[in-house]
């Protein structure tokens, strides 16, 4: 095991020095420390599946520094979160959409869609017989992926969590929640903080894993028990469950 720790102690080192560059940026020290987490379960020999869970927050943490992606009509930005099902297949997916102007919505047949309004607003959704307003944070719209429709021109520039899910196949839960969350041990639960602050504990986590707001994690599930606790009295956060 050793000649492949050393790989992984110097991908880590090289990782840490061009993180020194940009230190001042609070999402490179947010990538570094996801890397690390991730570098001591990948590369520790004696690692079993409970310590898994120090990867996933890793991973987690990598999430709460999304990319951006231009959305296919130009109108607005994408941020993928997570997605799963078979090549070419899509079973479910969720992303953040940020929305500065008046703009269609893309069909996507066949899938079952929600729509929450997590920052700025006040904005409409318009369907042809249908209207949903998105004023506070918890918001939502549900409805089919080939319902035709468009959203107004937000008052703020705005955020979106989008759930897309394949009808049939895959059924997502969407809660609002003021205080505690045991994390489900069966299927995908995504939480995202919309105020406030949250801590996720745990074994085998080695300490308190601190999350603020517009900051979120993708747990998969397992055996471990993980709690996220709100910091502050009025903290409110948004999860997603995905189950087939």
């Amino acid at each position: 095991h050793l000649p492949l720790q050393v790989v992984g102690v110097v991908c880590m080192l090289l990782n840490a020095a061009i993180a020194a560059r940009r230190w001042s940026e609070p999402a490179v020290r947010r990538l570094l420390l996801g890397a690390l987490l991730v570098f001591v379960t990948l590369f520790n020999h004696q690692s079993e599946s409970p310590t898994y869970v120090i990867g996933f927050v890793g991973v987690g943490i990598w999430w709460s520094v999304l990319p951006r992606e231009r959305w296919r009509n130009g109108k607005g930005w994408t941020r993928p979160v997570a997605q799963g099902g078979p090549a070419g297949a899509l079973s479910w997916r969720v992303s953040l959409a940020e929305i500065t102007e008046a703009a269609p919505f893309s069909a996507f047949p066949g899938m079952d869609r929600t729509t929450v309004l997590v920052d700025g607003g006040p904005v409409s959704l318009v369907a042809p017989h249908q209207q949903w307003a998105l004023s506070e944070p918890g918001d939502r719209a549900h409805y089919g992926g080939e319902l035709p429709l468009h959203n107004t021109a937000p008052e703020r520039d705005t955020l979106f969590w989008n759930v897309m899910t394949a009808r049939g196949r895959v059924s997502a839960s969407v809660h609002l929640l003021h205080g505690a969350l045991a994390l489900p041990e069966q299927g995908h639960s995504l939480v995202w903080v919309l105020r406030g602050g949250y801590t996720l504990a745990g074994q085998p986590l080695p300490g308190l894993i601190h999350l603020g707001p517009q900051e979120g994690l993708h747990w998969r599930g397992g055996q471990n028990k993980l709690m996220l606790r709100a910091t502050e009295p009025d903290s409110l956060l948004l999860h997603t469950l995905l189950t087939e």
